[in-house]
């Protein structure tokens, strides 16, 4: 709305009344309503391009926008089986190894830290992996020391 006709309207008494022919349409009409028949029958006749569609309606005397008979044949698309792929055929994907995931780092971490007792087997076999390298079973005993020093408040002097 422009300035003016904003103070033209706040200066009236009365709700101005919208002049007919005014831009405002009612509900469910639009400009395609007069050519939905014809664009059904060359639907049905396969004609599915739209730009193609669009061009032969421009020419019977259609005035409207491109977009609202896009809007139209998107939902008529719905009601179409789907296309065959078209081109070379996709390569079959391999189905992912089930299984074993990689110890992280903040898991293994985890591992040195929890008392033997409590864990699962699957926890069991990943300590007995990493007590396979001297080094990690060393910082492994190290860390089950620390937590019972903990444990035992042994850590005061």
């Amino acid at each position: 709305m422009s300035r003016r006709l904003v103070r033209r309207y706040l200066s009236t008494d009365v709700f101005p009344e919208r002049a007919a022919g005014s831009g405002m349409r009612t509900r469910g009409k639009s400009k395609l309503n007069p050519h939905l028949a014809y664009l059904r029958q060359r639907w049905n006749a396969g004609e599915h391009t739209g730009s193609h569609l669009f061009r032969e309606i421009k020419e019977r005397g259609y005035t409207g926008s491109e977009s609202r008979l896009r809007h139209v044949l998107g939902e008529w698309r719905t009601e179409l089986p789907p296309k065959p792929r078209q081109g070379p055929p996709r390569k079959q994907r391999l189905a992912p190894k089930p299984g074993k995931r990689r110890l992280s780092s903040r898991g293994a971490s985890f591992l040195m830290i929890l008392p033997p007792s409590k864990l699962t087997q699957v926890q069991q076999q990943q300590v007995a992996q990493m007590n396979l390298n001297e080094e990690l079973r060393a910082v492994y005993l190290l860390s089950q020391e620390f937590v019972s020093m903990l444990k035992n408040a042994r850590w005061r002097l």
